[in-house]
């Protein structure tokens, strides 16, 4: 995620609450007065490999 005042904000997908995204959702970056998100991109991971999740880790059903 980049803003416009040049804020650079990277998170891996697996880092996010499970638990906050069910309930009131997961604020990942807090933007300044005036600030705005202008770009947002899914960067692959250099060894070509995906993270997966743990084992132990529902996944939520597909709507």
């Amino acid at each position: 995620m980049v803003t416009s005042n040049g804020i650079i904000q990277r998170i891996r997908a697996i880092d996010v609450s499970r638990i906050g995204r069910n309930t009131q959702g997961v604020r990942v970056i807090r933007l300044d007065g005036g600030d705005k998100l202008v770009g947002l991109a899914r960067v692959p991971p250099e060894d070509g490999v995906e993270d997966e999740l743990p084992p132990e880790t529902p996944t939520a059903p597909a709507s």
